[in-house]
């Protein structure tokens, strides 16, 4: 069975210090995903920028496609270790996890990674070598859904330090103190969020170290089927509907007024638009059974480009754009279904109102989309 992953991280800062000595990266592809944690030597500005190079070389070079033991060299040979303390200017764990479930991790001077199944620690075996001077622990084990990792710096395991305990949490007592993490309802971000909690609980509110906690859930992954637009001859009408109804575990959407009236006529379901505008300059959606989202066409794909582009979208609204915007950045695979029909009125309105015609916002959408790591596929009627 394919994996996907939902990741979150939360991050606390030393008292005193407004940045963080940690850096986390995450980087998808269409195989899988790679998380990058690293702790910087010290706190504030000078860890935070030592731990921010260490990510964002192995990242870059993670991207380029190259290995991980030419990655971990990389990096090794980058970052100097300190003549006065005799460390390592930063630490550095990478945890890849593809599609197929199988993961890889390396561990260089962090806390080890802790992995969950069915609410109970699993260990993980490692074996131990020396790259460029430094010990590196490896391990290749496989993950299944309902999985939950959890990546911390020393500032999680050390919480506490010579005030509620005498050596700090430790990763016993992280175990300990956590609630089930592999219930279904608790989420990864909620579990980023206790983590950090507990470790500021744990500091008496005043934090000695940096503390970063990166949660991951491993989920069987989610597919949605955007239909837009009615096909070039009507006869396809009943073909586009059994296409977007033949994969029943994917999410439905329908975009696009003429392509609801069809989807409602040849299924049976009623067609219902809702009276109020969540946003006076988005039209309002509409409800059929069995679809997820029904919304209109050429203005909501357009302005459902415009958020995705934006290069960290969070999305508030309720209109249909939004709400489109947010069923795409939570699925992993993407199906366009485009009906190419001509309507001389949206010609008129992409002209007036510098919009982009269908088939050029689903092809948009794709780029962006694919360059987020998710499978896209298009398809013309």
């Amino acid at each position: 069975m394919l994996i996907s992953a939902d990741i979150a991280c939360r991050q606390l800062p030393k008292e005193g210090e407004e940045l963080c000595g940690d850096a986390v990266e995450i980087v998808r592809d269409r195989q899988g995903v790679t998380v990058i944690l690293s702790d910087g030597l010290g706190s504030g500005v000078k860890a935070s920028i030592l731990a921010t190079l260490t990510v964002k070389v192995a990242a870059g070079l993670l991207r380029r496609r190259v290995d991980l033991h030419t990655v971990l060299e990389s990096v090794a040979d980058t970052l100097p270790v300190c003549q006065t303390r005799g460390l390592a200017y930063s630490t550095l764990s990478i945890l890849r996890l593809e599609e197929t479930g199988q993961a890889s991790l390396v561990e260089i001077g962090n806390p080890g990674l802790l992995l969950f199944r069915g609410g109970r620690p699993v260990p993980v075996e490692r074996r131990t070598s020396c790259i460029m001077g430094k010990e590196v622990a490896e391990a290749k084990f496989a993950v299944e859904p309902g999985d939950c990792l959890l990546l911390v710096s020393d500032g999680v395991i050390h919480a506490g330090v010579e005030a509620l305990f005498d050596l700090g949490l430790g990763p016993e007592g992280l175990i300990e103190h956590l609630p089930d993490p592999c219930q279904p309802a608790r989420t990864a971000i909620e579990l980023a969020r206790i983590i950090i909690e507990l470790a500021e609980a744990c500091s008496c509110g005043a934090p000695r170290d940096d503390a970063t906690a990166v949660a991951v859930k491993i989920r069987a992954p989610s597919r949605v089927t955007v239909c837009t637009g009615p096909p070039v001859r009507p006869a396809d009408d009943r073909r586009l509907i059994q296409r977007l109804l033949a994969d029943v575990a994917s999410q439905k959407v329908v975009c696009g007024g003429t392509t609801g009236q069809i989807v409602a006529r040849e299924t049976g379901h009623e067609l219902t638009v809702e009276p109020e505008y969540a946003d006076p300059a988005i039209p309002p959606t509409a409800e059929i059974e069995g679809v997820a989202l029904a919304t209109e066409g050429i203005l909501t794909l357009n302005r459902c480009l415009t958020i995705l582009s934006r290069p960290e979208p969070e999305i508030t609204g309720a209109d249909g754009a939004s709400r489109l915007a947010r069923i795409l950045l939570e699925a992993d695979e993407v199906t366009f279904l485009v009906g190419l029909a001509q309507n001389p009125a949206h010609r008129d309105l992409e002209t007036l109102a510098h919009l982009l015609p269908r088939d050029k916002s689903v092809d948009r959408l794709q780029s962006i989309l694919e360059e987020m790591g998710k499978r896209v596929m298009v398809e013309f009627f």
